[in-house]
């Protein structure tokens, strides 16, 4: 699908990432999905990403809840399935200002135990949780599910935001899916095959 079709509020699902964060998360999860996002309009988007390889070999890399061009989204190898939620889209852009003003970071152990390892092996108890929600971090389903919540929207799963994985809300049933996004590497291969088949 072209990016210019997108609608503040519509989420977007990351698949194809070959990393090894990307693949664990997967697997974890019994999901072609390992991250999701949301796109807020005027062609950005907020998401709360975590890269090894950044934290490792860049100075000022910041990991956790940010605005991001959804260019730089689309820069990265891989594909996004686009969903469209029939909530009402309310003070989204509000919304994802403040929770990127207040700098959340990753919750990477959240991530590891609720979003992965729980997941495979179903130990995980919604009425006494082994690991306690992070209050001051999120990780990528988690908030965007908080987003939601924020604008009003509820949920028939009655899943909590720190019970969430790219899995469980890619099957949320006020969601429709409406495409796929390519990413700017796929979409010139996909150019350029076309355009060699027009000579």
């Amino acid at each position: 699908m072209d990016s210019q079709k997108l609608k503040p509020g519509d989420v977007l699902f990351y698949k194809d990432g070959q990393n090894l964060l990307s693949r664990t998360i997967r697997w974890g999860t019994n999901s072609k999905y390992s991250h999701v996002l949301m796109y807020i309009g005027s062609g950005k988007c907020i998401e709360s990403d975590f890269s090894i390889k950044k934290y490792l070999f860049e100075k000022n890399y910041k990991d956790g809840v940010k605005i991001v061009d959804l260019d730089k989204i689309l820069s990265r190898k891989g594909s996004h399935d686009v969903y469209r939620s029939k909530f009402k889209i309310k003070y989204l852009k509000k919304i994802a200002e403040k929770l990127n003003k207040k700098e959340y970071g990753y919750d990477f152990i959240g991530l590891i135990w609720r979003g992965i390892i729980a997941a495979k092996i179903k130990l995980f108890n919604k009425a006494s949780p082994i690991i306690a929600h992070h209050k001051t971090k999120y990780y990528c389903s988690e908030l965007v599910r908080t987003i939601f919540l924020e604008m009003g929207a509820s949920f028939e799963d009655d899943i909590l935001p720190e019970e969430t994985t790219p899995a469980s809300e890619s099957r949320r049933t006020d969601l429709s899916f409406i495409g796929n996004l390519k990413s700017t590497h796929e979409q010139k291969k996909i150019n350029a095959r076309s355009n060699s088949r027009a000579y």
